[in-house]
Parts: C-alpha cells; sequence; structure tokens
C-alpha cells in the first residue's frame, strides 16, 4: 500500500466474509467474498467467491465459485465453478456450468454445458419460444 494507490497489495483473509474485496494478490482460507478483484493471482482454499475477477492465475482447492474470469491460467481441485473464462483450465474431481477456455483439461469431471448440449439447449430453447410467440401472438 501506497499513499498514491491505497489499495492493499496482498490480502489474506481466513475465516471470515468479505463483501467485495480487491488488491494485487488476494488468499482466501475458509473464506467467502461476493466479488473479488485482483490484478495478480487469487488463491481459494476451502472458499469461495460470487464473482471472481483475476488479472493472473487462480488456484481453487475446495472451493466454488459462480463465475470466475481470469486472464491467466484456472487450477481447480476438487471444486465447483458455473461459469469459467480463462485461456487455460485444469479441473481436476471437480464440476463446471461451462468453461470457454483455449486449453481445458478435466480429470474426473463434470461440465453442464459442452459444445454439444449447448447447441441442443439453444435450439430446445429457440422451439419453446417459438412455439409461445405462436400461441400467444396479438393479432
Amino acid at each position: 500500500m501506497t499513499a498514491d494507490d491505497p489499495r492493499p497489495s496482498e490480502i489474506t483473509v481466513r475465516q471470515g466474509f468479505f463483501p467485495i474485496v480487491t488488491g494485487d494478490e488476494i488468499n482466501f482460507t475458509q473464506a467467502g467474498s461476493l466479488v473479488a478483484m485482483t490484478s495478480g493471482s487469487a488463491s481459494f482454499r476451502q472458499a469461495g467467491s460470487n464473482f471472481c475477477f483475476v488479472g493472473g492465475n487462480v488456484e481453487e482447492t475446495q472451493s466454488g465459485s459462480n463465475m470466475t474470469i481470469a486472464a491467466g491460467d484456472v487450477s481447480m481441485h476438487q471444486s465447483g465453478s458455473g461459469f469459467i473464462i480463462a485461456p487455460k483450465v485444469e479441473v481436476e474431481e471437480g464440476f463446471v456450468g461451462a468453461v470457454f477456455a483455449l486449453d481445458a483439461k478435466l480429470e474426473h469431471s463434470r461440465v453442464l454445458f459442452t459444445p454439444t448440449t449447448a447447441a441442443a439447449f439453444g435450439a430446445g430453447l429457440g422451439l419453446v419460444l417459438l412455439v409461445l410467440g405462436r400461441l400467444f401472438r396479438r393479432g
């Protein structure tokens, strides 16, 4: 922390909760936040964040997040996330709703929306909206 930049360079949260956490590096252990933003790396150990925006790498162990957007790599072990956007994602024994990555490696893990299931979902939703539109058309 400097006079020009009041944001702390490294934040460590143990067994606590903060609505919004920002810093150059964030470490959570048995803790949580609604929004976690960092220009550096983030580490979650038995912790979670609703929205996680990271400029560096993310490492999650027995943790979870609703949405993770990272400029660096995301590594998850026995963790879950609803939505991940990152250049490289590695998930081991975890669960992910949707992954958008250039390189994704999943071992003993599940992904809810693969490209095939996403296409099927989109087609089904389009068909339902078409039928509902024709049923409730005002004329």
